[in-house]
C-alpha cells in the first residue's frame, strides 16, 4: 500500500464526544446522550457508543492493486467503506474477505469516477475484511481517501 499520512482509529469510548450527531434523544427537548435506559431503568450504551471509524486520508493508487490494512470485522453488525476519489482518474475499489487473515477472496468491486464518491458495502461475512484500490487505467495515478465505518454488535 502506498499511503501518506497515518490512519486514525477512534476508540469506541471516545466516539460520543467526537460524533455527537449520532446520539439522538428519545424525545424532543431532551439533551443528547449516549446513555439510554431500558424498561427496567438499567443504563445501556446507545449506537454512538458502538461506532468505530478508521480513516486512510491519502492512499495513492496506480496500475497495481494496493490493499489497506485489514479490519477484524467479527464483532461488527454492519460496516462500510467510503471511497472518495481526489483525482481526475477513475479508480477501481474492491472489498476482500478472509477467514484467517491470509487467504483473501474478492467480495464486491466498484469503479469510483474521477472526483467521485462511492460507498461500498460488503456482501459476504468472514472474520477479516480489507479494501484494495488501483487506478482503472494502468498508466494513471490517483489519490483516494478511504473511510472504514461500522457499528459493533
Amino acid at each position: 500500500m502506498k499511503a501518506s499520512g497515518k490512519s486514525s482509529l477512534f476508540p469506541v469510548q471516545e466516539c460520543c464526544s467526537t460524533l455527537k450527531k449520532l446520539c439522538r434523544p428519545k424525545r424532543p427537548g431532551k439533551k443528547n446522550s449516549c446513555k439510554k435506559k431500558d424498561k427496567k431503568n438499567r443504563r445501556q450504551t446507545g449506537s454512538c457508543g458502538r461506532f468505530v471509524e478508521q480513516i486512510f486520508p491519502s492512499v495513492i493508487a496506480d496500475g497495481n492493486w494496493h490493499c489497506l490494512p485489514m479490519q477484524n470485522t467479527s464483532n461488527m453488525s454492519v460496516y462500510t467503506y467510503a471511497v472518495i476519489n481526489k483525482s481526475g482518474a477513475p479508480v477501481e475499489a474492491k472489498v476482500e474477505v478472509s477467514p484467517n487473515a491470509v487467504d483473501f477472496a474478492k467480495d464486491v468491486q466498484d469503479v469510483v469516477a474521477g472526483g467521485g464518491k462511492n460507498v461500498i458495502v460488503p456482501l459476504r461475512f468472514l472474520k477479516y475484511t480489507r479494501l484494495c484500490v488501483k487506478a482503472k487505467n494502468p498508466s494513471d495515478t490517483a489519490k483516494v481517501q478511504v473511510y472504514y465505518q461500522g457499528q459493533l454488535r
